[in-house]
């Protein structure tokens, strides 16, 4: 399910044990971020099975910033059901 939060509101929000809705906001700065609930437990899966902290290095995009970082014109960033993710002491490959 596709949920909306604001990140100057809901930022603090717990998501799952481990991520917070401000984690998944548009590095461009704006207000509301969408999130959907299938991707958090997804990840909380992956920081589960891996035991490590996983950071999310982009999550929901507004087009504008889709755009400006080269994203596919209908990326699921856009509509919140994408995240470039990082965990601590893998690598991607083992990811």
């Amino acid at each position: 399910m596709l949920n909306v939060y604001s990140r100057a509101r809901d930022g603090e929000t717990l998501l799952s044990r481990s991520f917070r809705a401000k984690e998944f906001a548009c590095k461009d700065g704006t207000d509301p971020l969408f999130v959907d609930s299938e991707l958090v437990q997804v990840l909380q899966a992956i920081r589960d099975h891996f035991g490590a902290p996983v950071v999310i290095t982009s999550g929901y995009r507004t087009a504008a910033h889709n755009r400006a970082v080269g994203g596919a014109p209908y990326s699921q960033h856009c509509y919140g059901t994408a995240a470039d993710i990082s965990v601590k002491g893998q690598t991607p490959a083992a990811v």
